[in-house]
Parts: C-alpha cells; sequence; structure tokens
C-alpha cells in the first residue's frame, strides 16, 4: 500500500469501477469491518486521502468521527454514495466541504462565489 496519493474504502460492488481507474481500493463487506481497515489505514500512512464509502461512515461513531476530522494528515472523507437522497444546494455544500477539508481552504461554485 503506497503512502500518499488517493485510497478509497468501498464494498466489493464498487472496487472494479476503481481500479479501473487507476484508485488504489480496499473492500470491505461490511461497515465493521470498514472502520477496522480505516483505523489501519489511518495509523499507517503520513500523507493523502483516504475516501470511505459513506454508508461505512455513518457506521463510525461521533468520537471517532470527530478525532478523525481533527487529523492534518491523511485526509479522510465521506465518499458519497449517490446523489438521489440529495438535493442541488446540499450536494454542492457537501463538494464544497469535501474540497475544503482536503485543500485546506474554501472554494465556491458559481452563485456563492459572488456573495
Amino acid at each position: 500500500m503506497s503512502d500518499g496519493g488517493l485510497v478509497v474504502v468501498v464494498p466489493s460492488e464498487l472496487e472494479s469501477g476503481f481500479r479501473l481507474a487507476g484508485v488504489e481500493t480496499v473492500v470491505a463487506d461490511d461497515p465493521d469491518e470498514a472502520i477496522r481497515l480505516l483505523d489501519g489505514l489511518v495509523a499507517r500512512r503520513t500523507q493523502g486521502v483516504i475516501a470511505v464509502y459513506e454508508p461505512f461512515m455513518d457506521a463510525v461513531t461521533p468520537v471517532r468521527v470527530g478525532e478523525i476530522a481533527g487529523l492534518v494528515e491523511p485526509v479522510v472523507v465521506p465518499l458519497p454514495a449517490g446523489l438521489e437522497t440529495r438535493d442541488e444546494g446540499s450536494h454542492r455544500a457537501r463538494i464544497s466541504a469535501m474540497l475544503s477539508r482536503a485543500v485546506g481552504y474554501h472554494i465556491t461554485f458559481g452563485e456563492e462565489a459572488r456573495r
């Protein structure tokens, strides 16, 4: 496993797509396994971004989420499961928050930039 770049923690049905895109993947069969894998990745990696399938992140305790959010590196972000349950404003806010966390500053889009 490399120490940098992007690695995703996803269920097996999403693995092939990420691998075909050239992304390092770690497969978890359920949220408990994903949390164990995430903890191992955080312990071993000193840089890069770890994207975790959002339904797996939903199983992480609030205390652990706070600890993960406080990390400078590696940056851990949820990987949205899809757009069908999110409205456009919520989707834009989520992407903006993810970019802000990963890049280190706030980026705005379209109308937001003119306010």
